[in-house]
């Protein structure tokens, strides 16, 4: 291949049809969007957010899928939620320090009794599930007693507001 060289400064101006720059693209985007308040037992299990899952079928193995989420939470009186995403049943996208805690994706310490206050746990992951099989995400949630969580509103329920959650899966092509 030739190699051009541009000067700082200059434009570059395409009249025709640009081809041939690689991946990157965005090949497909799908959206789960929970709407309504739960109440949630929790424990030292392990348990689903009800329906806040994404179900994605990549066009290719070489796809990655961005997985992005924005999960609406309250707790009971100073306790802790960890949430894990899983693509399928295994989890990915967790902490590898054993030792120094719950190995998670991400969660929620608190260690005061104000059970009104609202949190929320955002973030993305880049998966490479190397598959053009339907692949599902979900996440679950656990807590280190039996503390409620309070998925989309807080403790105090109607005195406060009622949110929403979401997670978006993105096709990027190789």
């Amino acid at each position: 291949g030739d190699t051009f060289t541009v000067p700082s400064g200059a434009t570059i101006v395409n009249s025709g049809t640009a081809t041939g720059f690689g991946g990157g693209k965005v090949g497909q985007v799908v959206q789960t969007v929970i709407t309504t308040a739960q109440a949630l037992s929790t424990s030292t299990s392990k348990i689903d957010l009800p329906g806040y899952t994404v179900a994605i079928t990549p066009v290719a193995t070489s796809s990655k899928i961005l997985v992005e989420w924005y999960i609406m939470f309250g707790n009971d009186s100073g306790d802790r939620h960890l949430l894990y995403l899983n693509r399928g049943t295994t989890e990915i996208g967790i902490g590898t320090t054993a030792g120094l805690g719950e190995l998670c994706t991400t969660g929620l310490m608190t260690a005061n009794s104000n059970n009104y206050w609202a949190f929320n746990a955002t973030g993305s992951f880049l998966d490479s599930p190397s598959t053009t099989s339907a692949t599902t995400y979900k996440f679950q949630i656990n807590s280190g007693s039996s503390y409620t969580c309070h998925f989309n509103r807080t403790a105090r329920g109607s005195a406060d507001g009622c949110y929403i959650s979401t997670m978006t899966a993105t096709e990027v092509l190789a």
